[in-house]
């Protein structure tokens, strides 16, 4: 089922089946016989301030690469793949707003690069990913509010991919004992 972005997005996101050189030596922990993804994810966010005549001009400009070494089973078939793609994106700092049209792209991408014929008994699939996050600032041409050549709307990228990632830690059981009352679940996620 395709998945589409509405409104449509300046943000993109481009996947392709890559060559064996992207994967690290040392990638794989010897004796393992699982299948594994690698993908290098290569995220670039770029700042344009737009003005009145339309010309569009680059204001701030930066790229994030990271490679993933990730077991195929976490990532295909399983209902933790979301979180995992997320977590992901959210190492390079793609903001979270543009990131569920992303997921689910690399989502339906990985499921059908292990379903290919050519690909079965692989033990690893090098996978590039690459995003492009673009912001717009109005530029009214109104010098007056600028500091040190930086206006509020100048900063824009800067703060957006700072955006701090949330980190997902368990409870503790005493917390949970505290939520309630002391009863505790096995079949509990939390517990």
């Amino acid at each position: 089922m395709a998945m589409d972005c509405y409104p449509p997005s300046p943000h993109t996101c481009d996947i392709w089946q890559a060559g064996d050189s992207i994967v690290p030596a040392d990638a794989i922990p010897p004796g393992d016989s699982r299948p594994y993804f690698c993908i290098k994810v290569e995220a670039t966010f770029m700042t344009y301030s737009e003005s009145e005549e339309g010309d569009a001009n680059v204001v701030e400009s930066a790229e994030r690469v990271k490679t993933f070494v990730v077991p195929l089973e976490q990532l295909i078939g399983n209902d933790a793949s979301w979180p995992a793609i997320s977590n992901m994106l959210s190492a390079v700092n793609v903001p979270i707003g543009v990131k569920p049209c992303m997921i689910h792209k690399i989502d339906e991408y990985l499921g059908s690069v292990a379903r290919k014929r050519h690909n079965t008994g692989a033990k690893v699939l090098p996978t590039i990913v690459s995003i492009r996050v673009e912001d717009y600032v109005y530029d009214n041409g109104d010098d007056d509010n600028e500091t040190n050549g930086n206006s509020d709307d100048d900063v824009v990228l800067r703060e957006l991919m700072n955006e701090a990632a949330v980190a997902h830690v368990p409870a503790s059981r005493a917390a949970v004992e505290g939520l309630n009352g002391g009863l505790t679940n096995a079949n509990c996620a939390i517990c």
